[in-house]
């Protein structure tokens, strides 16, 4: 992205986590790109023998790299290759495109609208934020040491590898502009003289490199140009189209020369060996074909069982010609392609149909992938997510821990979220998505701090009174290594390392448990709400001297916050049951979040991406780092940084509270005696928060009405509350009560009346 320009928009800055297993040893969703790196050996082997290293590009958004090197003796059978050497986790979308740089560096392309530069040992040296949408290829010249990038923001750029420092590439960035529609590949000849680019216009375009200058436009494809490739001096241009065909053009006399259509379908990519005799292509069919560039005769080489995304040729061995195959079953399979002419009869362009080949005998080498997630459903608690992978396999994950809480197996998807139903009615306080084949959680400042639940209802062992907010508990666990950070600046470690339970949560900060306080107040006919509250039921707060641990800090954020979206007051000494070591049961709860979980930080004023701009990325046990947590201050949106140090959490008011009305039971129980309305007029409608229990309501009414209860009887046990002539459960929501049995858009209305007293 030009930095230099000006923003139209003010920035949405929104956090992101991920929920995956640590180290992911295998891509998900399919491999996008391929890139092989032969050295030589430094031991004496046969010369055939060459180190390879292949780096593979996912659309998990992970590059990773493989050691490959064929062992001399494994030739005969199939070798699965399990663990990768390096991983280049960086990006926060597909990874479309890999290109090895001179000075032993990589360059990705990714969704997320970054170029990022690396070393080939997993370092980021620079990301090149230019683009403002999907990046989708690249080009390098080794020659000249330039590199272009290009994607759907219909931009080609220029870089300049040349540059002493990495940092110093972002500011030769030079624009090729031309494309009317986004550019889906793009091909430099070796001495970094002639560029050429293909997209949906259906047409190709040659450039003058050096200048950049528009040289000439190829037409004749009728659909999506999805590959193009160069010979050695740039003289001829190969390219594969969604239009099902391969076209040979002649730059110089600018026009083709030749035409395949070997395909059944869409061609989505092609890999053409050195001397431009051959070229192999693939794609949406699983069809590989080899084509001569002399005769233009097209033969069929192997078929795969899922569309390919990728070719890449390893001509290391002269004597045995090799194909590595990528697909969107993310598995990566190299193939023996030396005996092509066996596997089909040769034909020409002109026939209209195929030979599908049997595959050979077995791949030589297999890279396999994982399975992604396709499908997920957020449970009614809003605290889980119930997922099915590509192979079937269904599995619970907590939203709250940023990690998996069962696997069910290859069970039926709908039968066990039917199994997993709850009657609970909360607001959605995060999205989320699999597009990159795992769980990415996403916190907007607009809908995150609006949900909050009863802490035994998260398993905490507090006070029945107490609220926790999801979102500011997630926010508190996945920032709890900045907060070391910012606190030690403000003179405040040795407060912090005199806490010994982890993971401290930093001081000021906003309290994760708050007393319920005025539940609900009374709302006139004039729409003007007034609060009664010395009438309502609340705890006494207590005075509790601090203590270390959890429930300590809580406790002195609480007594020194002053800035609360909501009644806050000091958590009563009976929030908090001790143990026999002294220990609270809260601060041995396990809600932690594991500190290899992905953050990230996303610019979504961005419009021409659904998944916005990456402006920082890390994982939680990186923010230990001060260079780390320095870069997060300087990335980090005013509502975050607001809420982790003055606990002050920006929300629309009134969105977690609705309306309703409690009236007398038209038909009271035989022998009793009927209930009169309740005494206040302001009491003829109520607001009162989402999450206020029936049982809280039941003590309210016996409240006003002086109803005594007697002693071992809950109020809820004296006064039952009705909707629709239905008794409902005490230990309901107000809004479950709306959304499960009163179903209808207008206010709530709950009659109640006096019900058996048990004995």
């Amino acid at each position: 992205m030009n930095s230099g320009a000006p923003r139209s928009v003010a920035p949405r800055i929104r956090v992101s986590y991920t929920i995956r297993p640590e180290g992911d040893p295998r891509h998900r969703f399919g491999v996008n790109a391929l890139c092989l790196s032969t050295a030589p050996q430094n031991v004496e082997l046969p010369s055939s023998s060459a180190n390879q290293t292949l780096y593979t590009a996912g659309r998990d958004g992970v590059v990773r790299a493989w050691d490959v090197t064929q062992p001399v003796d494994s030739l005969a059978s199939t070798r699965t290759v399990e663990t990768c050497i390096q991983s280049f986790d960086g990006h926060a979308d597909w990874v479309n495109d890999i290109a090895l740089c001179p000075n032993h560096q990589l360059l990705t392309a990714s969704s997320d609208t970054s170029v990022k530069l690396w070393s080939c040992d997993g370092e980021l040296l620079t990301p090149l934020d230019w683009h403002s949408d999907y990046v989708k290829a690249l080009a390098v010249s080794h020659t000249s040491h330039h590199a272009f990038s290009a994607g759907l923001d219909r931009l080609i750029v220029k870089w300049d590898l040349n540059v002493a420092k990495p940092s110093e590439i972002l500011s030769t960035a030079v624009e090729l502009k031309g494309h009317k529609d986004s550019v889906y590949s793009l091909a430099v000849d070796h001495s970094g003289s002639i560029l050429v680019s293909g997209s949906t216009e259906k047409i190709i375009r040659v450039w003058d490199a050096r200048t950049p200058a528009s040289v000439c436009k190829l037409r004749g494809h009728t659909d999506n140009i999805k590959a193009v490739a160069l010979n050695h001096d740039g003289s001829l241009c190969l390219s594969a189209s969604s239009d099902h065909t391969i076209r040979l053009w002649d730059i110089r006399q600018q026009r083709c020369i030749a035409t395949s259509d070997c395909h059944t379908s869409a061609i989505w990519t092609v890999a053409v060996n050195a001397d431009f005799t051959k070229v192999y292509s693939a794609g949406r069919d699983g069809s590989v074909f080899v084509t001569s560039l002399d005769t233009f005769k097209s033969e069929p080489v192997l078929t795969e069982q899922a569309p390919v995304l990728r070719l890449c040729l390893d001509e290391s061995d002269h004597a045995d010609t090799k194909l590595w195959v990528a697909t969107t079953d993310s598995t990566v399979r190299l193939w023996s392609v030396a005996a092509a002419s066996t596997h089909g009869t040769s034909r020409a362009s002109a026939d209209s149909s195929a030979t599908t080949a049997p595959p050979p005998a077995a791949p030589l080498v297999t890279i396999p992938g994982a399975p992604a997630i396709v499908k997920h459903h957020i449970l009614n608690d809003r605290q889980r997510i119930l997922t099915e992978d590509t192979a079937g396999n269904v599995v619970l994950w907590s939203v709250l821990q940023a990690r998996m809480e069962k696997e069910f197996g290859q069970v039926g998807f709908d039968t066990q979220l039917a199994a997993l139903h709850q009657m609970i009615s909360l607001q959605s306080w995060f999205s989320v998505d699999s597009k990159c084949g795992f769980l990415t959680i996403h916190l907007d400042s607009s809908q995150c701090f609006i949900t909050e639940v009863y802490a035994s209802d998260i398993g905490l062992d507090a006070d029945p009174e107490v609220r926790v907010g999801l979102a500011q508990l997630v926010l508190t666990r996945l920032f709890a290594n900045w907060l070391i950070s910012f606190n030690a600046k403000k003179g405040l470690s040795n407060a912090l390392e005199a806490d010994s339970t982890p993971p401290p949560l930093g001081e000021p900060h906003s309290p994760l448990l708050e007393n319920q306080g005025p539940q609900f107040a009374s709302e006139q006919s004039n729409g003007v709400a007034s609060s009664p509250a010395a009438d309502l039921p609340s705890p006494s707060a207590a005075s509790v001297k601090p203590r270390d641990g959890i429930v300590g800090r809580l406790q002195r954020m609480a007594s020194s916050s002053s800035q609360t979206t909501t009644p806050s007051v000091e958590i009563p000494s009976a929030a908090v049951k001790e143990s026999q070591t002294g220990e609270s049961e809260l601060d041995r709860h396990e809600l932690e979040i594991p500190d290899y979980t992905t953050v990230m930080l996303m610019d979504m004023s961005k419009a021409a991406t659904s998944s916005g701009f990456p402006l920082f990325r890390s994982t939680c046990r990186a923010m230990a780092d001060a260079w780390v947590a320095d870069a997060l201050a300087s990335k980090m949106p005013q509502w975050l940084y607001d809420f982790l140090t003055t606990n002050t959490c920006k929300r629309e008011l009134g969105r977690d509270k609705m309306s309703l009305a409690v009236q007398p039971h038209p038909q009271q129980l035989p022998g009793e005696p009927p209930l009169p309305v309740l005494p206040d007029p302001a009491y003829a409608k109520l607001y009162a928060f989402r999450i206020l229990r029936v049982r809280r309501l039941a003590k309210f009414v016996a409240d006003k009405l002086g109803i005594s209860i007697p002693d071992g009887f809950a109020p809820e046990e004296v006064i039952e509350l009705t909707c629709d002539n239905k008794a409902i459960d005490p230990n309901m929501s107000i809004a479950t009560v709306k959304q499960f049995v009163w179903c209808q858009p207008e206010d709530l209305v709950l009659h109640y009346r006096r019900c058996p007293r048990r004995s």
